[in-house]
């Protein structure tokens, strides 16, 4: 059964050369398109997509502000921001809303778009690296000069995980960064997941933009090795 995606964005130029992009994968079709908001939400309902590929500037309201209302019509469905701009707010609050990934259109080109499609289907988090990149400096930068204690239930290599994943390493990559071995970093990822009530890496990147987790981590010493 092939992937159901709704595309939205008010340029049909756009459209069109984001489902030649899809039609590269088989298992992917393009099953409704819209350019407003009032249209997406209805071609949604009668659709019932997948994946809602989504531009957050839209004639007629902020993309963000109709996900809440699209994922109460389809909650198995994935959605996927896609921005001119790198406005760490419409992050922020596209995440808080229920969004699976946010894509900037600088950063895009055939692969990052598969790539970043076939993330958030496969319930993952997707962040454009521009987007991580400023979404991490930013925190670091205005981090409390104390966290806490009461909102800090994690350990310091919790802590530290849970910033590498939202950066979208993987384990082998984390266990290479914090020079610990895969299996170590299996159990702290399985200990904080269940620690904070989390099934998957998009509630975890989610919960850790909500609590602030992640500003804390430039103050934390390396994590031990062996």
């Amino acid at each position: 059964m092939s992937t159901k995606i709704v595309l939205v964005d008010d340029h049909h130029l756009l459209r069109d050369g984001l489902k030649m992009v899809l039609r590269r994968d088989p298992g992917m079709e393009v099953v409704g398109e819209a350019s407003n908001l009032v249209e997406a939400l209805e071609c949604v309902r009668r659709v019932k997509p997948d994946l809602v590929l989504m531009d957050v500037h839209l004639p007629d309201g902020n993309g963000i502000s109709i996900v809440r209302s699209i994922l109460n019509e389809v909650p198995q469905a994935r959605i996927l921001m896609l921005s001119g701009d790198s406005d760490l707010a419409h992050v922020h609050e596209a995440m808080k809303a229920g969004v699976s990934g946010y894509l900037l259109k600088e950063d895009t080109n055939q692969e990052v778009i598969l790539t970043a499609v076939r993330s958030v289907l496969n319930n993952n988090t997707y962040l454009s690296p521009t987007v991580t990149t400023a979404l991490v400096e930013n925190l670091r930068a205005n981090r409390p000069a104390v966290a806490p204690t009461a909102q800090r239930p994690l350990s310091k290599l919790e802590i530290e995980v849970l910033q590498l994943i939202a950066e979208g390493l993987r384990n082998k990559e984390m266990a290479i960064r914090m020079g610990v071995s895969v299996k170590s970093v299996e159990t702290y990822r399985a200990r904080l997941m269940k620690k904070v009530n989390c099934a998957s890496t998009a509630e975890l990147v989610r919960y850790a933009l909500r609590e602030g987790l992640m500003s804390w981590v430039s103050d934390l010493p390396s994590a031990p090795t062996g």
